[in-house]
């Protein structure tokens, strides 16, 4: 095997003085008075061997059977001329030096291959024909089973065939490049960098479900309602637009807050129904607008509407979350349906759809061309109820994307979780403290005892400490669950808390130090007396308002504490695999590190 010299390791010596291998071979022949051909012979290797050597093409491996028969070739040479700079340890150094350097790394070649493969949902079979490589050679290299022989050329070729074929993609490239669109001017470079980042580029980006499941533990629904009500009156004094057209992203905006702008003017309490497959960062990209959009959504909400979505969950993963965590603050202060639908990535065109009971707004563009891109707001009956008939086509081919629990459904939520635990399959929770359920109830006493609860939620509490019990065992007598959970040193700790997201009151159960311990004693007691249940303690909490459970690939729950106590539970399969797999990788580079 053979090391390629790359572009970019080049730089290396172009910056110092270290003598490469192939500058030592020439020099060796030059000072011998002796031609590649009489190497190539002496060496018994083949000519177009000895020239790769010596141009710097290729570089041989470590004590390889082409550098032996290389360094054999020398010394013959060396004998035959009577030349006595030559030796063997000398290139031996040389040659170590350099592929300290020169050494590719194909593990993170592997990486960013298939990182860039998945990110974009690119088939691999069409790729590996359209750049005229043997059917399974793409998939080899994927899997680590074969190294291209030329890297650099490799991702050449795949970075110009990614900037050919997945053109509506670019957001996501320059997401896994990590740079502003201004940066790259043109295709060239656009082929360039993608070209670079194969090779050598780490991953720039912060996990996607990470930052999602983060900004719905932060969020605070109170302060958020805080600043609807001072913006509220901003948008009933906003001027009407007589205009119903409007062309690229400004114009989108204009749309988009006239649409916002006449609903909340209208006397309909009719749905305020959305979809769009536009790219995300056309509203999302600007978080001016994007905060003032979300505002005329939750004044909408207030105003008394139902809000209804329809996510395409044919985008890119970073796409389609980056949407969802900017609806959360819509999805937290309720009156909300949501839904998903697929369709084709690869659809030339990409197109939207806004219906309330007054008004429609219908975008349009040739995906890719979004400066091209035309809004239509209109408010003639016909109209509107034509694209309400479109949109509610859409919503009967699509399937619903979460149940929200709130307050007022708990009793759904409980039905939930009872036909639950009486499913097969491993559950995984991630909890910002110890579980309420591993606690005995002379424990629980404790707390109560030092604590001035009423009695009515004396009563609550225990029924549902009761309850969490009786699920959790049935739970474990046919399936594994994993909790991850925060735990304090028994040194250094300080508050201590349960949080009650199931008695949907805003509350937490605190208790002290030495009660800490105890329930944390209890919690280790449950674990090793319960085969099906692994308990992982980590020293830092992953959320603190948060709690994340995952049933196998059926659904995952999002639930939230406080501001507001709320229930997600997902049970579309993309999201499911997707956070599964995030979880599996998460483990697996725990374990190694």
């Amino acid at each position: 095997m053979h090391h390629k010299i790359t572009k970019v390791q080049k730089k290396h010596w172009q910056e110092g003085t270290l003598m490469m291998f192939h500058e030592e071979l020439r020099k060796s022949l030059d000072e011998m008075n002796c031609t590649q051909k009489e190497l190539a012979e002496a060496g018994n290797l083949p000519a177009s061997t000895v020239n790769r050597y010596v141009s710097g093409k290729r570089v041989p491996e470590q004590r390889s059977e082409q550098l032996e028969k290389i360094l054999d070739g020398l010394q013959i040479l060396s004998n035959r001329k009577k030349y006595t700079g030559f030796s063997r340890e000398n290139f031996y150094k040389i040659l170590e030096k350099q592929l300290e350097i020169t050494s590719f790394d194909y593990e993170r070649f592997r990486k960013n291959l298939n990182m860039l493969i998945d990110t974009l949902e690119i088939k691999v079979s069409k790729m590996t024909k359209e750049l005229y490589y043997e059917p399974s050679y793409i998939q080899r290299i994927k899997s680590g089973q074969r190294r291209p022989a030329d890297p650099e050329d490799f991702a050449g070729k795949v970075a110009a065939y990614i900037l050919e074929h997945h053109i509506a993609d670019r957001t996501e490239i320059r997401q896994l490049l990590g740079v502003e669109k201004d940066k790259i001017r043109n295709d060239e470079e656009a082929v360039k960098a993608l070209e670079e980042w194969l090779c050598t580029g780490e991953d720039p980006l912060v996990d996607p479900i990470d930052i999602f499941l983060r900004k719905i533990d932060e969020f605070d629904l109170n302060e958020c309602l805080h600043k609807i009500d001072k913006s509220g009156e901003s948008y009933v004094t906003l001027p009407f637009t007589t205009r119903k057209i409007y062309y690229g992203k400004e114009g989108m905006m204009k749309a988009e807050m006239n649409f916002i702008r006449l609903t909340l003017a209208s006397e309909s309490m009719e749905p305020s129904i959305h979809y769009s497959d536009m790219p995300v960062e056309n509203i999302f990209g600007n978080p001016e607008f994007c905060n003032r959009w979300i505002e005329g959504l939750m004044l909408l909400q207030k105003k008394g509407l139902k809000l209804v979505v329809i996510h395409n969950m044919s985008r890119s993963l970073h796409e389609l979350l980056l949407g969802m965590e900017k609806w959360i603050p819509v999805y937290m202060a309720g009156q909300m349906e949501s839904y998903c639908l697929y369709q084709s990535r690869r659809n030339n065109f990409c197109n939207g759809i806004r219906v309330s009971g007054a008004v429609a707004l219908r975008e349009g563009a040739v995906r890719g061309f979004d400066e091209d891109s035309k809004y239509y707001v209109t408010e003639k009956k016909e109209e509107v109820a034509y694209y309400n008939k479109q949109i509610r086509n859409l919503i009967s081919r699509s399937n619903v994307l979460m149940k929200v629990y709130r307050e007022e459904n708990k009793q759904e939520f409980s039905r939930f979780l009872l036909e639950d635990q009486k499913e097969q399959g491993k559950r995984r929770n991630i909890l910002p403290s110890l579980p309420l359920y591993t606690m005995s109830e002379a424990t629980l006493d404790e707390i109560i005892s030092e604590n001035y609860f009423s009695s009515e939620f004396i009563r609550e509490l225990k029924y549902y400490y009761l309850n969490q019990k009786i699920r959790v065992e049935d739970i474990l007598k046919h399936s594994e669950m994993e909790n991850e959970v925060a735990v304090q040193e028994e040194t250094n700790i300080e508050s201590c808390f349960i949080p009650l997201a199931g008695i949907f009151g805003g509350q937490e159960l605190w208790y002290a130090a030495d009660l800490y311990k105890k329930h944390l004693e209890e919690t280790r007691n449950f674990a090793a007396s319960h085969t099906n249940y692994i308990l992982i303690e980590n020293s830092a909490p992953k959320f603190r308002n948060l709690q994340v459970s995952i049933m196998d690939e059926n659904w995952i729950m999002l639930s939230k504490t406080k501001n507001p106590t709320i229930h997600f539970v997902i049970q579309e399969p993309k999201l499911c695999k997707t956070v599964w797999k995030m979880i599996e990788k998460r483990k697996a580079k725990e374990s190694r590190e």
